[in-house]
């Protein structure tokens, strides 16, 4: 049986222009701080990357620095680290937020959570009052562009205005929008750092980018000064290169309005498919993204439904990691105040290139899915 792929939100199926130059096996890899020619070859290649990226995002090179990390976890260990000295300092993030942001909290004398409705959607009033009650004028603000359980897109407009309103410095967690919603490439110069993470885009694992307004940043990573001293230790390279082909090839070839349309049919047939057994979540939200269904089942864990897609070769994940098999409670469901389902959630995500013939081929299976779930309710 071919198995079906729908775990992109986890990590990313490789892109095809990566795995042919991977293929070919002629990579770069001297040190790039090294003199020598092949240094010399190395460091070229990563201005040449550094160069592509600020084009295509649209960002200007004198406001804004560029580092290359680990991905996403480090970049927000980071920004945080970067206030977490001063006692006066405000951490802000949402209840939904990845872990990497939500334990962040624990380094600070002072944190807020971010006023959320049952769909997702952020509460701006009530957040800025919020902030705005600590009467603190150093703020670190957490904001997830796109969400990735649920999918649901808060646009960069409301960062600006939380910015704006509070004076707060804003890390925009981005790592989820990449051919996942229509302006993923099209960022704010008002605002102060961008993260991503190259898995999730058909590029390497632990390998990422972030764009920092320029003297923001305390680094995180002292050493030999790489990186305009942003980030010491030796640059990937070769994690650089990945990254270029992939998004090159990407926004080349994906057509979001498609996307959208495909994606719009296959929530209303999950829709229809649970219809008395289970719920897609924030159904309601006022804005999702192209790619990502969460969704439930009312009285069956995701322990127990994962196996049966697993067994019929669709590759879902679960809402929150697993541990020795036993399925943990979501804290997104719970944030949501679906806290009776919140051990039962299942994400399904597809990648960008995902087609309607993929689809047709998926929906037979995930109805005959569903339809042995419902048997055991």
């Amino acid at each position: 049986m071919d198995r079906i792929y729908l775990d992109t939100n986890a990590t990313s199926p490789l892109a095809p222009a990566v795995k042919s130059w991977l293929a070919k096996g002629d990579f770069i890899f001297a040190n790039p701080a090294s003199q020598h020619t092949s240094g010399k070859k190395s460091a070229f290649a990563l201005d040449e990357v550094r160069d592509f990226l600020f084009s295509l995002y649209q960002l200007d090179q004198k406001k804004f620095d560029l580092f290359f990390h680990s991905g996403a976890t480090e970049a927000v260990n980071t920004f945080a680290l970067s206030g977490a000295h001063d006692s006066n300092t405000l951490f802000v993030y949402a209840p939904t937020d990845h872990a990497c942001v939500r334990m962040q909290k624990d380094r600070f004398k002072n944190s807020f959570e971010l006023k959320i409705n049952k769909e997702g959607d952020l509460l701006l009033e009530e957040s800025i009052q919020g902030i705005k009650a600590f009467n603190l004028h150093n703020i670190l603000l957490n904001f997830t562009w796109v969400h990735n359980e649920t999918g649901v897109v808060w646009p960069l407009s409301l960062a600006q205005t939380l910015k704006e309103q509070t004076g707060a410095l804003i890390h925009v967690d981005a790592p989820q929008t990449i051919g996942k919603i229509k302006d993923w490439h099209q960022l704010s110069d008002l605002l102060d750092m961008y993260s991503f993470s190259s898995h999730k885009c058909g590029a390497l694992k632990n390998h990422g980018w972030s764009f920092v307004r320029k003297k923001t940043l305390t680094p995180l990573i002292l050493g030999g000064g790489q990186q305009s001293k942003l980030r010491s230790g030796t640059e990937n390279t070769m994690g650089a290169q990945a990254l270029m082909l992939a998004l090159h090839e990407l926004h080349q070839n994906w057509k979001p309005e498609t996307a959208q349309t495909l994606m719009q049919e296959i929530r209303v047939f999950i829709d229809h498919a649970l219809q008395g057994v289970g719920s897609r979540v924030s159904a309601q939200a006022r804005e999702l993204n192209t790619n990502t269904v969460l969704f439930y089942f009312d009285r069956i864990p995701s322990d127990q439904t994962l196996p049966l897609f697993d067994l019929a070769g669709l590759e879902l994940s679960s809402g929150a990691a697993c541990s020795s098999g036993a399925a943990k409670e979501s804290h997104v469901l719970g944030a949501l105040g679906i806290k009776a389902s919140a051990k039962n959630a299942l994400r399904l995500s597809l990648n960008w290139d995902f087609s309607a013939a993929d689809w047709a081929k998926l929906q037979p299976r995930l109805s005959q899915v569903i339809e042995k779930i419902k048997a055991k309710s």
